[in-house]
């Protein structure tokens, strides 16, 4: 399908003819912000490497482009950028620089030739359709800029199309793009009416913090929808409900501001944080807890998938699409043997397991393969030990998602917690069975995990990567938590979005979010805990020397609580030293 929408019918075109005088350049009409995107870029004098330069511009310098010239087709821009203190007129070759636009800040543009509108940023990509038919931008058609990405060495514009009655979004070569004065009438409305979308999210329920995040979302993503999930419970109950020692728990390799001092989190007389999980997993600082919590926080591109609903939608959800989770991990594109129910010898791809472990349990496949690659994977080539069937005493067991397995501060306990499981399951029959406990071997562990995921968690209300970490739903409250790691929902939410922005539609994807919403929010999000040193002052020691060297015994013997001593002298000698080093 061609979608013609010429310039010339609807304004005049002050662009640049490359075979004028290149003065002409600067008679475009526009003015739009840019920045250089690579390092070193030479600023010439004219459209072309033969052209003599004033030097190199440093990357991430901006500049204003006022003008294009497409000598044989290679774009340059005429811009004025800041060059030895003073604002100078110059070139720079276009590859090199990324327009500063958005869905909501764009720029209007023609096709400078017939080009074909792409899902992706790639010249293999899959063309967008409109209905059944490939959609070409046809010459002098106008289109507007919303994003602008290199891939390859290649640069992309991200542009919205009208086609017929629709707007559609896709990616065309930017050497295929002349830039445009602001058109006095615009031939279409490009973005979506704000007012509309934002009566419609109050009226779903989200509070005034929430609509600028929301709307900046759906500004790039009109097919998602939101809905809001009340929890009916007060911001500082649920942090309350959250806040107790060993329920959240963080690295100790984070900085002091991340961690709890409260009694049982930490040992003032060692000056050490308490592991709750192996030997580095402890208790998060209320401030952490609180900015991890917030939805407002990770209501971006890359962290809102926390917040995806995960029931299996078998019209978007798809092989494909497993495999874009997979890469980077021992599964991708990677086949496994097992025996089924029968007996009988079969081999399946990962992804395809994963699906039909979607279709056994009504989980989202795409969350299953996000979850395995966050509990278990290592690396490209390994897994933990929770499934390779080689752990002593539970060869042969497999455990995916790590179900069952819980903290434990012995060597491996919680992997053999874990493992356990896969053996022998919980204490309800029919939930084992149907689990298909026990998982001795990747099939049944996989399929199996699926459903006991869903049963246990999706199925239950706590739908969403958030509410299996922050359990604010009314069946147990603040406990039935999957992970205690309180970056996981960040975390898995991230890998999620590398999968799905690696997709050719992740642009015109539905996706359906439930975002959480408490009573008597702070009106704006929860910052991150602020910068504190290290609060612990007791005492680190107490010797007591006499004037001759010798040390003087102490009573009671010393410990960081106890406030009083007694020190014997012996007679005729005085005490001369006291040496009381802080943990500081």
């Amino acid at each position: 399908m061609t979608c013609p929408h010429s310039l010339s019918e609807q304004m005049p075109l002050n662009t640049p003819d490359p075979l004028k005088d290149i003065e002409e350049a600067g008679d475009s009409g526009y003015a739009y912000t840019a920045v250089l995107s690579d390092n070193a870029i030479n600023f010439r004098k004219g459209p072309a490497s033969s052209y003599d330069s004033y030097g190199k511009l440093p990357s991430g310098q901006v500049m204003t482009v006022i003008g294009q010239v497409n000598p044989s087709g290679n774009i340059w821009y005429h811009v004025s950028t800041e060059w030895n203190g003073k604002v100078t007129e110059g070139y720079v070759y276009g590859q090199y620089v990324a327009l500063r636009v958005d869905s909501r800040n764009g720029i209007w543009a023609k096709a400078a030739e017939a080009i074909t509108l792409m899902k992706s940023p790639c010249a293999s990509a899959t063309p967008v359709r409109n209905g059944d038919e490939e959609v070409t931008v046809s010459k002098d058609t106008q289109f507007y800029i919303i994003g602008t990405q290199t891939v390859d060495s290649v640069r992309w514009d991200k542009v919205v199309v009208q086609c017929g009655d629709e707007l559609l979004r896709g990616y065309v070569p930017n050497n295929s793009v002349i830039l445009c004065s602001i058109p006095e009438n615009e031939p279409f409305t490009p973005v979506v009416d704000d007012k509309d979308f934002e009566t419609q999210m109050r009226t779903e329920g989200f509070p005034e913090s929430y609509i600028p995040y929301l709307t900046e979302l759906h500004r790039e993503h009109p097919n998602w929808i939101f809905h809001a999930f009340s929890t009916g419970i007060t911001w500082e109950a649920a942090i309350a409900g959250e806040d107790k020692v060993g329920n959240n728990l963080v690295h100790n390799d984070k900085a002091i501001r991340w961690l709890s001092f409260d009694k049982g989190a930490y040992n003032w007389g060692t000056d050490k944080f308490v592991p709750y999980d192996g030997s580095y997993w402890v208790t998060i600082s209320n401030g952490g807890l609180r900015y991890f919590m917030d939805p407002r926080n990770w209501l971006t591109d890359e962290y809102v998938f926390m917040f995806e609903e995960l029931s299996y939608d078998r019209n978007n959800q798809t092989a494909a699409g497993v495999e874009s989770i997979l890469k980077g991990t021992p599964m991708y594109k990677t086949a496994f043997s097992y025996q089924d129910a029968n007996g009988t010898s079969k081999s399946i791809l990962y992804s395809n397991a994963f699906m039909e472990a979607a279709e056994y349990s009504g989980v989202s496949p795409y969350h299953l393969a996000s979850r395995v690659k966050q509990e278990v994977v290592v690396s490209s080539t390994a897994f933990s030990n929770s499934c390779t069937g080689k752990v002593s005493g539970f060869e042969g067991y497999y455990n995916f998602y790590n179900i069952g397995a819980y903290n434990s501060t012995v060597n491996m306990g919680a992997i053999k917690n874990g493992l356990k499981f896969a053996k022998s399951g919980g204490t309800g029959a029919e939930l084992n069975r149907n689990s298909m406990i026990p998982w001795n071997n990747r099939y049944r562990a996989l399929v199996g995990g699926g459903y006991y995921i869903g049963y246990s968690y999706i199925n239950r209300g706590q739908n969403t990567i958030y509410l299996q970490k922050y359990n604010v739903t009314g069946k147990s409250t603040y406990s039935h938590q999957y992970m205690s790691n309180a970056e996981a929902p960040k975390s898995e939410g991230y890998k999620v979005y590398l999968a799905y922005k690696s997709m050719e539609d992740y642009d015109d994807m539905t996706v359906t979010f439930s975002i959480p919403v408490y009573d008597q929010m702070p009106e704006k999000a929860s910052p991150e805990p602020a910068l504190v040193s290290n609060p612990n002052a007791y005492l680190k020691a107490l010797s007591v020397k006499c004037d001759n060297g010798s040390a003087v015994s102490l009573s009671p013997a010393f410990s960081y609580g106890t406030l009083q001593y007694t020190a014997k002298v012996p007679a005729g000698f005085i005490a001369t030293q006291v040496t009381y080093p802080s943990r500081w």
